[in-house]
């Protein structure tokens, strides 16, 4: 299992759009919006998954970065 810290930065009033596109994926959790900067944790399989998952959300219209934070996997 990885778990990865992910901060995620978006155009001005582009929050909701996002937010809605990441309740559509299931290794997502939301921990807070402040100001353009959405806090979410991703949870998968493995190292490449959450990797797979970073570069989906990279593509919704009004993100601006993707940045993890932390990243941890059991061996």
């Amino acid at each position: 299992m990885s778990i990865a810290g992910i901060i995620i930065e978006v155009q001005n009033g582009a929050e909701a759009s996002v937010l809605t596109g990441l309740a559509q994926i299931s290794q997502i959790s939301v921990y807070g919006v402040k100001e353009n900067q959405i806090v979410t944790v991703i949870e998968a399989d493995n190292a490449a998954s959450v990797n797979d998952t970073v570069s989906r959300v990279s593509l919704f219209d009004g993100v601006l970065g993707v940045y993890p934070v932390s990243i941890s996997e059991d061996a």
